[in-house]
Parts: structure tokens; C-alpha cells; sequence
């Protein structure tokens, strides 16, 4: 029986043999070569990830790779030349830890080696899924605007940012705060600041990274009434004219900061009427004004009765008690209440 040879073989067959024939011996030669063995301690491990996505609780993996090769060429090999590089896909939200096998196909083999072995074999990584949402800026502040005034509305512009991180983080937070903005005394009038940088949060992006705030800035004050007060009587020193029988007790209105208020008592407040410019007896009608002892930033609103009726006679008994003299009161000239009396009037 003859053996049929297919002609694409048959054909130039001499040349085909010793071609084949030298290619087994070299690489019966290369095989015979690579019979040493080398192991590599300490090598990085190159975790690759979409970073937009994943967020690693990263430390420095290392693992020991055992090579295949001729002694002369893992003579000259170091742990540095040895990269290992694994790959770790998306995994769902909620999920915190993912067991990397790593393998030959992870090692960028040296040129005349084969990887044999790997340790270890599994590596379980840290991760967190990254995710965004937007929260409410909140603003810090440190001192109070000047005395008596209060902040009426403040504005942030964006009023809201976008944060982005690791859900175990990201989801935890209700609000970002701004650095502390500085309140002092000065502070009496509406004003703004551009470019007020957020606190930053590790693991965490912002964006914006700053936000413009708008402050309105008004008065802070209240009243507060003083009823059954007894009116006093201004007069000159050497003045031989008294009020004839007893006045009406008034009430008196006064303005200022809630602290203030509290602690003003009813003997400060001082309604009284100004007979300096009468210089016969007589029946005069005088606007009442009022006095308040003490604090400096305290205002009469309203003093009730407006204006008495008052019977001034030489000598006699049953005076009302003096007023202040004006160079004791306070500086209230803003009042109408504590400015000086018209004229008399019969």
C-alpha cells in the first residue's frame, strides 16, 4: 500500500523537514534552559478600577511571584521588574468587599520567564461604591452684629452643593457648612462675601467649592411699659413756685434690646414736667417728658398722659416730688419726649 502525502507538504519537502528539525532542537534547547527557579517577594500589586465609580480603601498589596527561567536571566531580575496588575469590576451599591483573584494573566512576565505561582492567590479588597447627591449649605458664623441690631435674612448663593464619595459617607451627610464668617460690632448695615470656601470632608468632593452669602442686617429692639408711675416736678433751685395738689401717675413706653429691658426697673423710669420757665402762679398745661436712669441706649416711646394741667402758687404744701436737674439726664435728644419744653402756657 502506498502513502498518499498531500502535495502542499510533498511539495519542497527536503527544505520543510530541516526547518522543522531545527526549530524542535531550538526549542528543546530553550526548554532545557528553563528549569530554574527564582521567587520574588514583595511585589506591588497594581489594582486597576473606573475610579469615577469605585472608591478604594487602598493599602499597598504585595505578593510573592515565582518565576520560571535560566539562571543568568533571574540572576538579574528584581522584584521592581516584576509588574502585577488586576483588574476589579463595578460592583453594586452595597456591597464593601470583593475577593481579587489574582493569576499569571495579571503578571507582565519578563522577557525568557514564565510565572509559576503567585501568593497569595486571593486578595480581598475594600471598596465602596461612589455616589452623589446634593445637600443645603449652612452657614457658620462666629460674634453677633453691633449692639441692638440682629441678622434679619441671610442669602447663599448656590443655597445647595453636590457632594460625591463613597456611600457609606456621602449618604450620612445632611449638610455642609462654610467656614466661619466673622460677626463683630461694626456690623449695623446690610453687606456680602463672595467667595466663602466650604469646610472640606475627606473622602469627599464638593462642587462648588465656595458660595456668595448675603447678610440683612436690621435693629433688634422691644418695649416695654411702665404704668403708675409718679410725675416729678423740674423747677429752679431758688424758686419760690410749687405745684398745687398732686399730679396723675403716668405710664411710659420705653425701646431697647431685650437684656436691657429686662433689667430696667420701675424707679429709673422718671416722668416729669418742666415749670423752669414760669415765673408768676397760675394754671398751665406742660407736656409730660420722661428720664430713664441708667442705660444710655433706652428710648421713651410714648408717655401717657401727653400733657397735665398743673396749678403753680408761692409756697404751700403738697408738691410733687423734684425732677432730675437736665444736666443729669441722659443724652436722649433723639427723643421728643426728653427734648426741653415749650414754653408756658396759661
Amino acid at each position: 500500500m502506498r502513502l498518499h502525502v498531500p502535495k502542499f507538504i510533498a511539495r519542497d519537502f527536503s527544505r520543510k523537514f530541516v526547518a522543522t528539525f531545527f526549530a524542535v532542537l531550538i526549542w528543546l534547547a530553550v526548554s532545557n534552559q528553563l528549569h530554574d527557579f527564582e521567587t520574588f517577594h514583595d511585589v506591588p500589586v497594581s489594582l486597576r478600577y473606573p475610579a469615577d465609580k469605585l472608591f478604594l480603601d487602598r493599602k499597598i498589596e504585595t505578593a510573592t511571584v515565582t518565576l520560571r527561567g535560566a539562571r543568568r536571566r533571574l540572576e538579574d531580575l528584581q522584584s521592581s521588574d516584576i509588574t502585577l496588575a488586576a483588574r476589579i469590576p463595578v460592583v453594586p451599591e452595597g456591597v464593601y468587599y470583593y475577593d481579587l483573584h489574582l493569576s499569571a494573566d495579571d503578571v507582565n512576565e519578563p522577557p525568557g520567564t514564565k510565572v509559576t505561582s503567585i501568593t497569595p492567590e486571593n486578595i480581598r479588597v475594600q471598596l465602596d461604591r461612589i455616589v452623589s447627591k446634593d445637600v443645603p449649605v449652612r452657614v457658620r458664623e462666629s460674634g453677633e452684629p453691633g449692639y441692638g441690631y440682629k441678622i434679619v435674612e441671610r442669602t447663599v448663593v448656590p443655597s445647595t452643593v453636590t457632594i460625591a464619595g463613597p456611600s457609606k459617607i456621602v449618604n450620612e451627610i445632611d449638610d455642609i457648612m462654610t467656614e466661619a464668617v466673622i460677626l463683630d460690632e461694626s456690623l449695623v448695615e446690610n453687606f456680602e462675601m463672595d467667595e466663602v470656601r466650604l469646610i472640606p470632608i475627606p473622602r469627599v468632593d464638593v462642587s462648588p467649592k465656595s458660595v456668595h452669602i448675603a447678610y440683612e442686617v436690621a435693629r433688634h429692639s422691644g418695649q416695654k411699659a411702665f404704668t403708675d408711675l409718679p410725675i416729678r416736678i423740674l423747677k429752679n433751685k431758688d424758686s419760690a413756685l410749687q405745684v398745687k395738689g398732686p399730679l396723675p401717675k403716668a405710664q411710659v413706653t420705653v425701646r431697647g434690646s431685650k437684656s436691657v429691658l429686662d433689667a430696667l426697673k420701675d424707679h429709673a423710669v422718671r416722668p416729669f414736667v418742666d415749670i423752669t420757665s414760669v415765673s408768676s402762679p397760675g394754671r398751665y398745661t406742660f407736656p409730660v417728658n420722661a428720664w430713664v436712669e441708667g442705660p444710655s441706649r433706652v428710648t421713651v416711646e410714648y408717655v401717657h398722659p401727653p400733657d397735665v394741667d398743673v396749678v403753680i402758687a408761692v409756697g404751700g404744701t403738697d408738691s410733687p416730688p423734684p425732677a432730675p436737674k437736665p444736666e443729669d439726664k441722659n443724652d436722649t435728644s433723639s427723643d421728643s419726649h426728653h427734648a426741653v419744653p415749650p414754653a408756658d402756657t396759661e
